[in-house]
């Protein structure tokens, strides 16, 4: 069988392919990336903030796989990316797609609070998850737990920022203050 309504069907590992969301998939978390620096590019702070935090959630996540060791899924499918096959790393727990694009979802919902951009960037992540398992590239305890702490990394970030610009603003306000009682 070749082309069957976009769809094209492995017959060695009886996986059903979609090649544009299957590639979104796959680029999901440099799409967030620059995405992310698109939509944030007007506060310096912020965008140095989520950046810091996506480059962190990759280091974390890849020295995580290193401590735990848990292999992915045997019958794992390599990814054909534009008539390349790219084969995957050894380790599979936790997820990084995963993590990086929780993580970025979970960020920019707290600081846009933005409906459809959130709607968006959920969906992108979902297409993600369905992506990994379904070409066996993580076990779905893989998958939940790069979610999770995707979810965490992207609200402590924000929490750690929010805490740190009030307490910029109450050190500015208070020597301001202090400043005119001296006046």
């Amino acid at each position: 069988m070749t082309k069957i309504n976009k769809i094209q069907i492995n017959h060695i590992n009886h996986i059903i392919r979609y090649p544009i969301i299957d590639s979104i998939s796959f680029v999901s978390p440099y799409l967030f990336l620059f995405l992310s620096c698109f939509l944030l590019f007007q506060n310096k702070l912020l965008l140095s903030a989520y950046l810091i935090g996506h480059f962190s959630v990759q280091f974390i996540f890849a020295l995580l796989r290193i401590i735990i060791k848990q292999p992915r899924p045997e019958n794992n499918t390599p990814f054909e990316f534009m008539g390349h096959t790219i084969k995957t790393d050894k380790y599979g727990m936790p997820s990084g797609h995963i993590g990086v694009d929780f993580y970025s979802t979970t960020f920019i919902y707290l600081f846009l609070q933005n409906y459809w951009i959130t709607t968006f960037y959920l969906i992108i992540s979902l297409m993600t998850i369905e992506e990994r398992l379904r070409y066996k590239n993580h076990t779905f305890s893989q998958v939940l737990v790069g979610a999770l702490l995707g979810i965490f990394f992207g609200y402590s970030i924000s929490v750690i920022y929010k805490n740190n610009i009030d307490s910029t603003k109450t050190i500015t306000l208070n020597v301001n203050s202090t400043a005119n009682t001296f006046i």
